[in-house]
């Protein structure tokens, strides 16, 4: 019986006729290219997987585990009180990888889960029921603190819905949480408008 050890430490047993017999599994690496390859193939990568310097594709990057959320209103209408600011609370979701939102604990809250640290792009969007009075926003918060944000001044015909957008590309850690919240002066509550199209919140892991 031969033993040979490889440069990865992984060992392999051969018989002394030189025929491979065992094979410990190359669990060290997946891939050893030399500088400035071309690599032409499909490769899946599981874990973590480390680049030193720039990759380049001319073709898509692909990942079924990328964090990402689109929470919504769905059972009801949110009633905004007047000139109050109030946190939308969201009851549905689209899809959630990451479990970035929790709704029965935390509903108007998207949080950035362990091991999910990067850069995010964040949107929100609230459709307030119909009034010529007044004015509304809408402000995403990141921790507490005011981020960024979306007003509507003029006075729209009678019977016209507002909608309101706000996104922000942001650097987020473990931890970090976004909020939605609303404000209007209309002199009564209005209700922000159920449905994943009209009251949604969202982020996405970019990089």
């Amino acid at each position: 019986m031969q033993l040979a050890v490889d440069v990865f430490s992984d060992s392999y047993e051969f018989n002394d006729d030189g025929v491979l017999s065992r094979t410990s599994p190359l669990s060290s690496t997946l891939l050893q290219t030399d500088t400035d390859a071309t690599i032409i193939s499909d490769y899946t990568f599981t874990g973590n997987t480390g680049f030193e310097g720039p990759v380049t594709s001319d073709d898509q990057f692909t990942s079924t585990g990328q964090p990402r959320v689109k929470a919504y209103l769905s059972a009801a209408n949110q009633s905004i009180p007047n000139a109050t600011a109030t946190a939308v609370s969201f009851d549905a979701e689209s899809f959630d990888v990451g479990g970035l939102h929790d709704i029965a604990l935390l509903p108007d809250r998207i949080v950035i889960t362990t091991g999910n640290s990067g850069l995010y792009l964040i949107q929100g969007q609230v459709l307030f029921s119909a009034s010529i009075t007044g004015v509304r926003s809408l402000v995403l918060y990141k921790n507490g603190t005011a981020f960024a944000y979306a007003k509507a001044e003029l006075a729209p015909t009678a019977g016209d819905q507002i909608a309101l957008n706000v996104q922000a590309i942001d650097q987020a850690s473990s931890g970090d949480y976004y909020q939605l919240k609303v404000s209007q002066n209309s002199g009564t509550a209005l209700d922000l408008i159920l449905g994943s199209g009209n009251t949604f919140f969202t982020a996405m892991k970019v990089w």
